[in-house]
């Protein structure tokens, strides 16, 4: 804080032409004397000064105390003050004299500024410490409602691990009523048919395997997926006379569940067909399923070496139970399309796209 602040602009004044006694009467009722001459200022006297100089008292104050420029910081001038043993000095601005400044103005402003600063810490200290209250209540609240949702979705997914589990255990049972109903009856097309759908029900099981034995419930591991569902496939069309071969060439494909299902009945349906079909006449055959993603388009082959689908039957208008399954999961719920090559055998792609989280109104 600058000194000009604490100037005092009324004083009592001394004349220089005053003795000794009388300054001296003065001063036993002041604290100090302001000399003056026609109004011009001269000097400050102190009673320290007349027990110093009680002689020629005017003229040797005028030659000994210091001046104060009113730009100056409190601190320094009541530093200057220790130094020069003075009580009061009086203060300029350029060469105008504007007042005095005694050493107990200075104190008593540094108390209080010292109590308004200690007020001040106080006050922010207690608004800081409210704060860090709500603060750390809003942490504690947070905490909990943290914990409580990690609880709540650890229900879900234990929840959800059981309704998968259970659902390919009834899928497991349904598939054993169809083998045993398979086996009281001797009509190859009813067996034909109980196999079929046995191999549909298992290709959904396995689904409902994998998403049980994974960390997550709403997609599929392709790669995986297919190297169980051909193997089973082979099992299940297994013939004495003809050896298979299996290629499978997967990248790490994942598929929403809910496009997972639909995609894996369509791959059964080729794989099933190539094994029925494609290979009547031949001793050993080969197929390549492969399965890719670019982007966001998924794109499913199902190759094989075998005689091709015959040139009268049209795949996009065929009335086979089989071929119309794979149309209208690809083209219905897929959203995707269908490619049909017939050289040297048959090789079938199917291509579709990612389906996109849909995010919920808020």
């Amino acid at each position: 804080m600058k000194i000009n602040y604490l100037a005092q602009k009324t004083f009592k004044v001394a004349s220089p032409l005053e003795g000794v006694n009388s300054i001296e009467k003065e001063l036993l009722k002041e604290s100090f004397l302001v000399v003056q001459s026609d109004g011009a200022f001269l000097s400050t006297l102190t009673p320290s000064d007349i027990v110093e100089s009680p002689y020629q008292l005017v003229i040797d104050s005028i030659h000994h105390k210091p001046r104060v420029d009113c730009n100056q910081e409190v601190e320094s001038v009541l530093e200057l003050m220790r130094e020069t043993g003075n009580y009061v000095l009086p203060v300029f601005e350029e060469n105008e004299f504007i007042g005095v400044v005694t050493k107990d103005d200075i104190l008593d402003y540094l108390v209080e500024y010292r109590n308004d600063l200690e007020r001040t810490v106080a006050e922010h200290t207690e608004e800081l410490s409210r704060v860090n209250n709500q603060l750390r209540a809003q942490i504690d609240k947070r905490k909990k409602a943290e914990k409580k949702t990690k609880a709540s979705l650890k229900e879900k997914e234990i929840l959800l691990s059981e309704i998968h589990h259970r659902v390919k255990n009834n899928l497991r049972v349904i598939s054993s009523l169809l083998d045993l109903s398979s086996m009281r009856t001797q009509d190859q097309k009813a067996i034909s048919l109980f196999t079929n759908a046995k191999s549909k029900i298992q290709t959904m099981a396995l689904i409902h395997s994998q998403v049980y034995r994974n960390e997550r419930f709403d997609q599929i591991h392709m790669g995986t997926y297919i190297q169980e569902l051909v193997n089973y496939l082979l099992q299940v069309h297994e013939t004495e006379n003809i050896s298979v071969t299996p290629i499978i060439e997967c990248s790490d494909v994942v598929v929403p569940l809910t496009q997972a299902i639909p995609c894996a009945l369509v791959l059964n349906e080729l794989v099933s067909n190539s094994l029925k079909h494609a290979f009547k006449g031949k001793e050993r055959g080969k197929i390549e399923i492969s399965i890719q993603k670019s982007d966001d388009v998924v794109s499913m082959r199902v190759k094989d070496d075998g005689i091709g689908i015959p040139e009268g039957i049209d795949v996009f208008s065929s009335n086979s139970l089989g071929l119309r399954l794979v149309r209208n999961t690809v083209q219905g719920q897929l959203m995707g399309k269908i490619h049909i090559e017939r050289d040297f055998g048959t090789t079938i792609t199917v291509e579709f796209k990612i389906l996109k989280k849909e995010t919920p109104n808020a």
